[in-house]
């Protein structure tokens, strides 16, 4: 789906890397499951993202150019990369249909200092994969550490990148490029 996005995104001169899980998902359970229940493949999909973010910043791309983008359980995984290391690991994260991991009566520690990251957050409020109350948290999360935040909700049944957010994710790289 990801590989979709960057066709429809047609920006010549911008590099994009797109980690493969290399199974049928990053992990096996839902995002709200506790997190325990989808090891070892929840912390080889982390590391998959950071290192694919070690890789750009070791081609020279500093990390405020760097934007990263992820759909469904990438977008989960995207989010919590970004909470994790935030402007110091990319300038924007797009969180297209995805959340923070765990329950939401789970507690969790507030996210480290995230001024200066630039946050793009949009879903269906009918996607049944992932709950707009969850979505509307991880905004809301990102938002009380300190992020730029978009919150942009549909109202489509299905569970798709919709062509506003390809817009969206456009305009985050314009604004990392220039």
């Amino acid at each position: 789906m990801l590989a979709e996005l960057v066709v429809r995104l047609d920006r010549p001169g911008v590099a994009y890397v797109l980690p493969e899980s290399g199974r049928p998902a990053w992990y096996p359970g839902r995002y709200h499951d506790p997190p325990a229940s989808n090891e070892p493949w929840l912390t080889e999909a982390l590391a998959a993202v950071r290192d694919a973010l070690a890789h750009v910043a070791a081609a020279g791309v500093p990390p405020e150019r760097t934007v990263l983008a992820g759909f469904s359980q990438g977008g989960c995984l995207a989010a919590e990369v970004a909470a994790a290391g935030g402007p110091r690991v990319c300038g924007a994260v797009a969180i297209l249909a995805g959340a923070l991991l765990g329950a939401a009566d789970e507690p969790r520690a507030p996210l480290p200092d995230l001024r200066g990251l630039r946050c793009f957050v949009g879903a269906s409020a009918r996607d049944p994969w992932v709950a707009l109350a969850d979505v509307e948290r991880t905004a809301a999360a990102f938002a009380a550490a300190g992020a730029t935040v978009e919150l942009r909700r549909y109202d489509e049944p299905e569970h798709a990148i919709y062509a506003d957010e390809v817009d969206a994710v456009g305009a985050l790289l314009d604004s990392s490029s220039s």
